[in-house]
């Protein structure tokens, strides 16, 4: 009887076995470190252009008599057309050096490289005689 419920000459199993190995959460997986996990992405580098390119850039577009010839022209290479609207405005505005990449970081302070004004000997010559009457003026009220 034992044997029909358990199927055809299956041998019995206590209640603490199971019919397959257990698995620990802790237990490694085997060639788990070499695979990069799917859900984390690597973080892109911003992409820096430099004058050269932003000026051929430039002249391809304003080379382009095509309509959806500039469109083609920025799907190409990767670029949104405020990019090169931004890169249009420095390019009227005579700034050369708005075209290369801008250091990143604080600004350097041009008020603390200068160096402070030292004072002339005639700047001392007058406050010295400037002090001198402001003590005449406190003796001949005491007298």
């Amino acid at each position: 009887m034992n044997e029909l419920r358990n199927g055809m000459g299956a041998a019995e199993r206590s209640g603490g076995e199971r019919s397959e190995p257990a698995r620990s959460a802790a237990a490694p997986i085997p060639g788990a470190e070499k695979r990069p996990n799917p859900e984390v992405r690597p973080r892109g580098k911003r992409r820096r252009f430099t004058a050269a390119y932003k000026q051929q850039i430039l002249a391809q577009a304003d080379a382009a008599t095509e309509s959806g010839a500039i469109g083609a022209l920025l799907r190409r290479e990767g670029l949104y057309s405020s990019r090169l609207t931004h890169w249009r405005q420095e390019r009227a505005d005579g700034i050369m050096k708005g075209l290369t990449p801008r250091t990143r970081g604080p600004k350097p302070d041009a008020t603390a490289s200068t160096p402070s004004a030292v004072p002339e000997p005639e700047t001392w010559a007058l406050l010295g005689l400037g002090l001198m009457g402001i003590a005449a003026v406190r003796r001949w009220k005491k007298s």
